[in-house]
């Protein structure tokens, strides 16, 4: 796999510029794991498609960088270690490597946030999520 496998043309037009007013008519891509299917959705219906009592988290951001090429054939495996906890913030990064030769092939790291969403906000992270991520923190050299 190339990481020119992934390149496509992008026109400006098509980028958003500013946020959309009002916000909660930005649109949701929406995967559902259990049938297979992605639906166009609305960030307002967020609440909705939300299952109840589940801790509920938002990438705001996701880096993605490829250090080497895999080949067919090639065995990988990945690493995942939490970078830094804030009380509503949790950063972690996942590390794709070669299990042969032990190369680092690709890394991606999120921002995400946890989400009340009744009150469309972000929330403290329950004390268990807490404290299960502070077990898993790394350095950022890892």
């Amino acid at each position: 796999m190339r990481t020119s496998d992934f390149d496509y043309p992008l026109p400006r037009d098509l980028i958003a510029q500013t946020p959309l007013e009002p916000r909660d008519q930005s649109r949701l891509l929406v995967m559902d794991r259990a049938h297979d299917t992605l639906a166009h959705r609305f960030f307002h219906e967020l609440p909705s498609l939300l299952r109840s009592g589940a801790v509920h988290m938002a990438a705001v951001q996701q880096n993605v960088s490829y250090q080497k090429e895999l080949h067919a054939g090639d065995t990988v495996a990945v690493r995942t270690g939490v970078l830094e906890l804030r009380e509503k913030v949790l950063r972690f990064r996942h590390e794709l490597f070669n299990t042969e030769t032990g190369d680092v092939c690709s890394t991606c790291e999120f921002t995400v946030v946890c989400l009340d969403p009744q009150a469309r906000r972000s929330r403290a992270f329950p004390p268990e999520v807490a404290a299960r991520a502070t077990e898993l923190l790394i350095t950022a050299e890892c």
